[in-house]
């Protein structure tokens, strides 16, 4: 089997971390790394060059998923999927977030991984691999 897309886990939350990466793996993704504040996150994407971020909208620290999703997709173009419990229109709130993708926090793995494949093209594989 090929590798499977790299995905970055930005989760404050040490169960639904645990669950979220549980359930990439079981479907081909790799995790390539995890994340709890919003600055490591940024380092990390700098770093692994994920093919996606799915991020919470509240993190522990200072800074906030909005303000790192708003670094990844605007230096390195790694798209997104904020996560929140939050209703999209107030993470909408946050300029330059008009590119990344919207999730309820509600945990609806199918959910999840229909978004991920929509933004991936289907395959976890790594084109080419």
């Amino acid at each position: 089997m090929a590798p499977g897309k790299k995905i970055l886990v930005v989760e404050d939350d040490y169960m639904s971390a645990l669950l979220l990466k549980e359930n990439l793996g079981l479907w081909g993704f790799q995790i390539c790394g995890h994340a709890s504040f919003a600055d490591e996150a940024v380092s990390l994407a700098e770093s692994a060059r994920p093919d996606i971020v799915l991020i919470d909208a509240k993190l522990r620290g200072e800074l906030r998923g909005p303000w790192a999703a708003k670094e990844i997709l605007a230096r390195f173009d790694i798209p997104v999927i904020i996560m929140s419990g939050y209703p999209e229109s107030e993470i909408r709130k946050h300029p330059g977030l008009e590119r990344a993708a919207f999730m309820d926090k509600s945990m609806e793995m199918e959910k999840l991984k229909d978004m991920i494949d929509s933004i991936t093209g289907g395959n976890p594989a790594t084109p080419g691999s």
